[in-house]
């Protein structure tokens, strides 16, 4: 159970993990690397935009040469790209100048419905490589009657290159006022801008990750444009105002994350010292439960129903039904007989031959529990007051071929279920699981208060980040569904892995900052180490010296530690215990002296045939799983862990029509 839970916590790290790898990871190819963007852009009196771009590749393996890709949107077309090798040595300025010194490199465009991609042809390998483009943008300006507005973006979520030491420089025709020019920006990845005296607005990036937009916004004296025919409207004010409430929201959306920052880092440390101290308090528990322990010869009188639930621990699955019949045999209710296994079972190649009966006393000397009661009146309904095994098992591998005979056990199954999580209900309410096995005081209290400080971090970042309207409705919706969802569920160490699975997603859905990303990644796998390593329950001081005991009793059945037992009756009670315990086979392959006692039928029925009786018992189950008709509630109910109902990546812009351009740099 423990080697399950260890796994499956495993293997959704790995899964958040590889998350955000990915969220970082860019479709740079790892056979080049762009050191140098330099980019030089003049508007031009027409509404058109000059430029003149540099980039510096170090090439780590072969191509073919280079790509530039510019969006569609935003222009009325490209004109005159062309393409140059830069020697080393040559200034900026002077290639400008004089381009027609350098080497002209073939082009080739193709577009599709987003992008105009230029294929630049210049075969390279290991070696770093400078290139200069140079082509004109026509109309990028939009001219209003009182103002001029140039929204544009060099790179977009098309550029698949991370791209590094970034230098833009867009400067203005030489007419108007200075103090009417407004320069905006829009990123989120660390970049700067700023404004000189002569006219040209700068901005700057260490390093702009591939997939992301950085968007700049120029507004301008309406004049400056000569040769534009302007349309009559007054945008000025609204323009300027809607710019400068954007401004405001993104300088406060750098000094909230920075303060999150410091906030993720506290937390990261709080949820290792949950960790630490959920280790200490397992290793602490682990030593007192071993010294608490019962010995093994104690567990040998225990009652089997209460030894089948303390083993589940604290569930009553249909094979126990086998467990409260032993307790009832043992405490002279019932006797126990094999006989022949009825006639269609006989058919079937894998199935014993005989199966086991049960029947009542004549004379019942002890007062019965309510659920003991409710088994009998459930089983034994023939007229001999006797119940045989084979009633309540599957069908045959003939039969669940058989369209009809699977309809008929369903419908005895669904009748079958019914009285079982009645019976199971009153066991449990009986043998008080609390008493044993409960949930910690202060793990309410310590589940709620994690979930909530977990989600509101995100939920935080949601609300002073600048996205989509959409995807910030997405996210926080489903954030808190699923938070509401955990923490009615909150002893579900299930329900919360699905919860870090959908926080993951939103993670990845609105969080565009590496950094950020990473401290939130990094608690959401710490939290749910410590959840795991939290415990939902605890063996109490009554329950505790089961817990290892248990362990060591069925060690002893598996591996031969009543080899020189040689009391039927007690190795009777030891064989039931084995089959309570699931330990029927080995206990038979390891204690021959079992096959001994075919004449003492009479005192100890079971152990005559043990090894028959062994079979029948795990023929009827396994026939009952066989059939998978269990009815709608779909829960796994043959195996231990059977329980039952008692327990992207852009600015969120409002302006009337969205930056023109993007694209990215490549190669091919």
């Amino acid at each position: 159970m423990y080697k399950k839970a260890v796994l499956r916590l495993l293997l959704i790290i790995l899964v958040m993990v590889i998350a955000g790898c990915n969220h970082q990871a860019s479709d740079e190819e790892n056979s080049y690397r762009i050191d140098d963007v330099n980019v030089r852009a003049f508007v031009l009196p027409n509404g058109n935009l000059d430029v003149h771009e540099f980039y510096t590749y170090t090439f780590l393996d072969a191509v073919h040469g280079t790509t530039r890709s510019i969006g569609q949107q935003g222009h009325r077309g490209i004109s005159n790209f062309q393409a140059y090798a830069i020697p080393k040595g040559d200034s900026i300025q002077s290639i400008i100048e004089h381009p027609e010194r350098l080497e002209l490199l073939p082009v080739q465009q193709y577009s599709n419905s987003k992008l105009d991609t230029y294929q630049i042809f210049k075969s390279s390998v290991h070696e770093t490589q400078s290139f200069y483009y140079h082509y004109e943008i026509q109309q990028v300006v939009h001219k209003y009657t009182d103002i001029s507005d140039l929204y544009w973006s060099f790179f977009d979520q098309q550029n698949s290159s991370t791209l590094h030491n970034v230098q833009i420089s867009i400067t203005l025709p030489q007419k108007g006022s200075i103090q009417d020019i407004h320069a905006y920006l829009k990123d989120k990845y660390g970049g700067t801008l700023f404004f000189d005296q002569n006219r040209t607005v700068y901005y700057e990036n260490k390093e702009l990750p591939a997939h992301r937009l950085s968007e700049i916004r120029i507004l301008f004296p309406a004049q400056m444009m000569s040769n534009m025919q302007a349309q009559p409207i007054l945008a000025k004010d609204s323009l300027i105002s809607e710019e400068d409430t954007l401004a405001i929201k993104y300088a406060s959306r750098t000094a909230n994350l920075e303060q999150l920052r410091s906030i993720l880092n506290l937390v990261m440390i709080g949820f290792i010292l949950l960790i630490i101290g959920g280790l200490i308090w397992r290793i602490y528990h682990h030593r007192r439960a071993k010294n608490a322990r019962f010995a093994v010869g104690e567990l040998e009188h225990t009652d089997p129903l209460l030894l089948a639930y303390l083993w589940h621990p604290g569930q009553i699955i249909p094979e126990d039904i086998i467990a409260s019949l032993f307790s009832l045999y043992r405490r002279n209710v019932i006797t126990i007989e094999t006989v022949p296994i009825r006639l269609n079972y006989l058919h079937d190649s894998t199935a014993p031959d005989y199966t086991l009966r049960f029947s009542i006393k004549d004379v019942i000397s002890i007062p019965l529990q309510k659920d003991e009661r409710y088994l009998l009146e459930w089983l034994f309904t023939d007229s001999q007051r006797s119940f045989t095994l084979d009633t309540v098992a599957g069908p045959t591998s003939q039969e669940k071929h058989d369209p009809e005979r699977m309809e008929y056990y369903r419908v005895q199954y669904k009748k079958f279920y019914k009285h079982y999580r009645k019976w199971s209900k009153q066991v449990k309410k009986r043998l008080d699981w609390n008493s044993y096995y409960h949930a910690p005081m202060l793990l309410s209290p310590i589940c709620i208060m994690l979930t909530l400080l977990h989600a509101g971090m995100l939920a935080y970042l949601y609300v002073i980040d600048i996205l989509p309207s959409f995807t910030t409705t997405i996210g926080l919706t489903s954030l808190i569904i699923m938070t509401g969802i955990t923490i009615v569920y909150y002893r579900s160490k299930f329900v919360f892995t699905l919860y870090m699975i959908v926080y993951v997603l939103i993670l990845t859905l609105g969080v565009t900052i590496s950094e950020v990303y990473n401290l939130l990644l990094c608690c959401s796998i710490l939290l749910l180490i410590g959840r795991y390593v939290l415990p939902n329950k605890v063996w109490t001081a009554q329950g505790l010296p089961y817990r290892y005991g248990i362990k060591s009793f069925r060690e002893q059945l598996r591996t031969g530690g009543y080899t020189h037992e040689n009391n039927p009756e007690q190795l009777d009670l030891l064989l039931q215990y084995s089959i309570i315990l699931k330990e029927g086979t080995s206990f038979l392959a390891t204690h021959p002296q079992l096959t001994s006692y075919q004449h003492m039928s009479q005192t100890v029925p079971l152990l005559s045939w043990a090894e028959i009786n062994t079979y029948t018992i795990q023929y009827t189950y396994q026939t009952m799983k066989r059939s998978t008709y269990s009815p709608s509630d779909s829960s796994t109910i043959y195996t231990p862990n059977y329980r039952n109902d008692s327990d992207q990546n852009h600015s969120d812009s409002s302006s009337n029509h969205s930056s023109g351009g993007g694209g990215g740099a490549g190669t091919f």
